[in-house]
């Protein structure tokens, strides 16, 4: 099987993936959710990613958080982040007054373009009700510092 046809058959899974998620979204009853945001630069194409997942309720079962897609920046600027973030919900109907909330890795890169980027899609028409810094991305990297500390200490002490 060729590589085409291979990444098709994934486009086509993510599609159907996404898709479901999209439908949990416009299904539930409350239909408001909360976007969480993380850039990365890819090392190997030189770009910088942006991942994309939503948090929602369905009153039937906790709070669901589920990854949507991964967009390609061509800057990290407030600017040009929020453009995706309102890109993103415009593409897949999910309207900006049901976005309540709005979380970021809070990168060096990402710190002063957070500001900017959560007013520009509060302007655009997001009823945001709160933004936070994301702590799951925080601990991640107390936990490298930790692991690389612990074997820093290892090779002084053999």
């Amino acid at each position: 099987m060729s590589w085409r046809i291979q990444n098709e058959i994934i486009f086509l899974l993510g599609s159907q993936i996404q898709n479901k998620v999209l439908s949990d979204i416009y299904n539930s009853e409350l239909k408001v959710y909360s976007i969480i945001v993380d850039e990365v630069t890819d090392k190997y194409a030189n770009t910088e990613i942006m991942s994309i997942s939503l948090r929602f309720i369905d009153l039937s079962l906790p709070i669901k958080g589920e990854f949507l897609d991964f967009r390609h920046l061509t800057r990290t600027t407030g600017e040009c982040i929020s453009k995706e973030i309102v890109d993103f919900c415009l593409h897949n109907n999910l309207p900006l007054e049901n976005l309540r909330g709005q979380a970021y890795d809070g990168a060096l890169s990402m710190s002063g373009a957070v500001k900017l980027a959560q007013n520009m899609v509060k302007m655009a028409g997001a009823d945001l009700r709160f933004y936070t810094h994301c702590y799951a991305h925080s601990l991640k990297l107390a936990y490298l510092l930790h692991v690389n500390f612990q074997k820093l200490e290892m090779s002084l002490l053999s």
